[in-house]
């Protein structure tokens, strides 16, 4: 016999959708499920991020970090979705970027090498920076379908955000 709301095994079902821990708890494991899914293309797929696919990571990460922030500290701070929100954003600008220098859009002699050749030959750290948001030439090549997916995975993300922030300050504990 399973109970539903003393805790047992269907207790996240009845998880209150109206209170704003709910959005975070989804974005820290939706986020995580993207996380991963991008570790197993590199790790498993052998499928290496390019500058812009990393900096997109870590944007991702950023807002997931919040999200975990928000969950621990007072959730019903209206500025912790807001920073995560934030986060999400400057990913949408670096994937919109990413898919511009794809098709064309933006002129891809401003990339810079490949992150691992900056690493490997002892560049300066200013010149891994410029990789990391500018793009590498590498950025080009690969899969396409892989930044229009960081693309839609950030909007909703943002969307989760914006509802996290909107019960926010009413949901009650």
């Amino acid at each position: 016999m399973m109970k539903t709301k003393s805790g047992g095994l269907l207790a996240f079902f009845d998880f209150d959708h109206k209170h704003s821990d709910f959005w975070a708890a989804l974005i820290v494991f939706c986020g995580g499920g993207a996380l991963a899914l991008t570790l197993a293309l590199e790790h498993v797929f052998n499928l290496h991020p390019c500058a812009l696919c990393l900096t997109q990571r870590y944007f991702m990460f950023l807002g997931i970090f919040v999200a975990i922030l928000s969950l621990t500290i007072d959730s019903r701070l209206g500025i912790l979705p807001m920073l995560s929100i934030l986060a999400f954003l400057a990913g949408i600008a670096f994937a919109l970027r990413h898919v511009g220098l794809i098709f064309g859009i933006f002129d891809s002699s401003s990339c810079t090498a490949p992150v691992d050749y900056l690493l490997a030959n002892d560049f300066p750290a200013n010149d891994l920076f410029k990789a990391l948001s500018r793009g590498s030439m590498d950025c080009t090549e690969g899969s396409k379908a892989i930044p229009f997916l960081a693309l839609s995975a950030f909007v909703v993300f943002i969307g989760l955000a914006i509802q996290q922030f909107r019960l926010g300050p009413r949901s009650v504990s």
